[in-house]
């Protein structure tokens, strides 16, 4: 029996007590018509899975943010026994910075996967996308350094995390850094253009300034996208 197709209308109908499950087709659909229904379900599910990645990356960002905020909050309630917590918060950001430069790295992998597939590799929407991706990217650092992270903690180690607390009168506070020495360990590979930041910065890097760079041009490239 060939596939029947059609719009229908479902609904349950009670008899003698027992509801019963009725379908009727309002209009049925040739197979061009069902074919346009199937190929824009597809579309929409594409574009779901965009916007749940986009979730996801976002969620690790607070995460990480929220571990740091945490850690802080303790330490300026004289709550936090660094002599025995050192080790766990260490673990904790690693993880944290792993899982956002991991799903970041997906988000991206994601959308070029979802714009080729949906309008066409050389489509003006796929390349204008791609256009967009490239100038956030170059106008900011922070973009592919926190993309190449994810390659460095896949193929070399964790990320080379050093931690500070500090107390002033203004205050306390919480410094991360990545290690600049071990992030350029020779089977380490990034991106020429990081690797020459990374060689060229005075110092350790600052973490959570490159995250706070990252974020502005993550949000700029969702906004395009969404």
């Amino acid at each position: 029996m060939p596939e029947r197709c059609g719009l229908v209308h479902a609904r349950n109908v009670l008899s003698d007590g027992e509801p019963t499950f009725s379908v009727n087709i309002v209009q049925p659909l040739t197979a061009d018509e069902r074919e346009k229904i199937l190929h824009a379900d597809q579309s929409v599910q594409s574009a779901l899975s965009s916007l749940h990645i986009y979730k996801c990356v976002m969620l690790n960002y607070r995460d990480l943010v929220d571990t740091c905020q945490d850690v802080l909050d303790r330490y300026a309630s004289q709550k936090l026994d660094l002599s025995q917590e050192f080790d766990g918060i260490f673990i904790e950001v690693s993880r944290k910075l792993l899982n956002l430069s991991a799903s970041f790295g997906s988000y991206i992998d994601h959308q070029e996967i979802h714009f080729s597939q949906t309008y066409g590799k050389r489509s003006e929407v796929t390349l204008g996308w791609k256009a967009e991706r490239d100038r956030i990217r170059d106008s900011s650092i922070a973009f592919p350094l926190m993309r190449d992270l994810r390659n460095y903690t896949l193929h070399v180690d964790l990320p080379p995390l050093h931690a500070s607390l500090s107390s002033n009168q203004e205050g306390h506070s919480l410094t991360l850094t990545l290690l600049k020495k071990q992030l350029l360990r020779p089977n380490a590979k990034w991106n020429a253009e990081v690797r020459r930041y990374i060689s060229n910065f005075d110092g350790d890097l600052p973490l959570l300034e490159l995250i706070s760079l990252w974020l502005e041009s993550f949000r700029a490239l969702a906004r395009y996208t969404n």
